[in-house]
């Protein structure tokens, strides 16, 4: 069954209009159009909006220029206030770090090498510069791999 809205409807109507709360997370999940990030989208007054952005405005007011609205439950879909705080990129990029859902390893495009070659090079006690002759890759990258700067996933 379609779900109508009055044009006359405020941005917080739409939005719980076209969400439903999870009870096993706490989560308010989005039901509308969503982006391939999964992230909501919909537009209001002949302008288009992020779901979790919206219901941000809705409960806080408005948000400052260049920050972004963040997810303490890393549901992109999700857009219960008590779930979302605002931030800088810089603070989004350190809670991903920090929750450990930033690409890793192999699954980097750009990796030359795969999980089982860190243990070697860990294991080895020739140089540095030696070692990344051996692998195709810096001495900078050797020193890293050594010291768990990179890779730290491997044990």
């Amino acid at each position: 069954m379609r779900k109508h809205i009055s044009h006359s409807a405020t941005l917080g109507e739409k939005l719980e209009l076209y969400s439903v709360r999870s009870a096993s997370s706490g989560c308010i999940i989005w039901n509308g159009y969503l982006d391939k990030d999964g992230y909501g989208k919909l537009g209001f007054k002949y302008k288009s909006f992020y779901a979790h952005r919206a219901a941000w405005q809705v409960c806080h007011g408005p948000i400052p220029d260049g920050v972004l609205v963040l997810h303490s439950c890393d549901v992109p879909s999700c857009i219960n206030p008590d779930h979302l705080f605002l931030g800088s990129h810089q603070d989004n990029v350190d809670d991903k770090v920090a929750k450990q859902r930033q690409t890793m390893g192999t699954d980097c495009h750009s990796s030359k090498l795969t999980e089982p070659q860190i243990g070697i090079i860990r294991a080895m006690n020739e140089p540095q510069q030696q070692i990344a002759d051996k692998f195709g890759i810096s001495q900078t990258n050797v020193g890293w791999i050594k010291r768990r700067v990179t890779w730290k996933h491997v044990l």
